[in-house]
């Protein structure tokens, strides 16, 4: 397992969109990652080869996950105490119980509230699995053994022995006000007195804070399991991604990466081996009655956008974080072509990556 580290300028945005301009993501998912990888492929080594590669995709020589945050933790000194990889929280994950209701109910809110855990709290969720029940009894709340940053990212008191308790966050969404666009005429949208309309734009800013002497700092991350025959040609179009960016609106800068660093990686043993994490989105149109059999606890989405000016078919999608019992679905790369389109596929990326 390869994992490919993504270091943003300050502050960059992200231009993530989730159904609209008027709304954002706030993360990015293995299928808009794929895209970017893709295109910048294409951009490398033409189509041939791209064809090549989608095929490697579709065959399993290829997986990757979708792109996580990690944070780097430095002293005073500016000198790394830790990096800390982030994954997402499992469904499912039930609060041990208690005599009050009343605890029971904020406990549950406030864990609800966590969307993000660590390395070696995802390993700890993970054994501690009760099969009878279908759920991870973890108090992610539990000061003796967790901290977190702000309401939304546990790890372990073993990984780093402080609590951020700032308000600042490492990422947030941020609002910008622009005009309307035709998209037939690329004229700006007016109203009945010729007055510009304007709509409120959501992008996705990552950014470091500063508490009790050490500096945070955010970063991103995914994960791949690649034959060795693609490594050096995947490599490439990575860093090419970081340069041309990844989301839209990226003629403005947005979605741009400083550096990009790849080294092997070692998760962690599933000690049980009778559970399993989606670590990306995945659209098992072809495995239903696998489905069917092995789902634990899930969510989905819907997926869709647009392929230059062209808006591409929606896609449903079972979402990171949701549980299965086996981890051999494998998923499908989705034909979304628009029915407009003059020429060459869109595809979107429901294949899985499992831990």
């Amino acid at each position: 397992m390869i994992k490919y580290k993504l270091i943003p300028y300050p502050n960059t945005k992200f231009r993530i969109g989730k159904t609209d301009w008027y709304d954002s993501d706030d993360m990015i998912h293995s299928d808009t990652l794929f895209s970017g990888i893709v295109n910048c492929y294409h951009l490398l080594y033409g189509n041939d080869n791209t064809n090549k590669l989608i095929n490697a995709f579709q065959s399993g020589q290829i997986k990757i996950s979708s792109l996580w945050y990690g944070i780097n933790i430095k002293n005073n000194n500016n000198e790394t105490e830790k990096c800390i990889d982030f994954f997402p929280k499992p469904y499912n994950i039930r609060p041990p119980q208690k005599n009050k209701e009343d605890f029971q109910m904020q406990s549950a809110k406030k864990a609800k509230k966590i969307h993000y855990v660590s390395k070696e709290t995802l390993e700890y969720i993970l054994n501690s699995y009760d099969a009878e029940t279908n759920t991870f009894p973890v108090n992610l709340l539990n000061d003796n053994e967790f901290n977190h940053i702000g309401n939304e990212f546990v790890y372990t008191k073993n990984e780093f022995d402080y609590s951020f308790s700032s308000t600042d966050k490492i990422k947030k969404l941020v609002t910008e006000s622009k005009n309307q666009i035709d998209r037939n005429t690329a004229q700006v949208k007016e109203d009945d007195v010729g007055n510009g309309l304007l709509f409120q734009e959501i992008d996705l800013q990552l950014q470091s804070f500063k508490e009790n002497g050490y500096v945070v700092s955010p970063y991103m991350f995914f994960l791949t399991e690649i034959a060795d025959e693609f490594k050096v040609p995947f490599n490439a179009a990575v860093c090419l991604m970081c340069d041309e960016g990844i989301g839209g609106e990226r003629a403005f800068g947005k979605g741009i990466f400083k550096d990009v660093v790849d080294s092997e990686y070692f998760l962690f043993n599933n000690k049980t081996n009778q559970i399993y994490i989606l670590l990306s989105l995945l659209n098992p149109k072809n495995e239903l009655e696998k489905l069917r059999n092995s789902l634990v606890a899930y969510e989905s989405l819907l997926r869709g956008g647009w392929s230059n000016d062209s808006r591409k078919k929606n896609v449903r999608m079972i979402t990171e974080g949701s549980v299965f019992n086996t981890d051999k679905l494998n998923g499908e790369l989705i034909d979304v072509t628009p029915d407009n389109k003059e020429f060459g596929q869109v595809f979107q990326n429901g294949l899985s990556f499992f831990v």
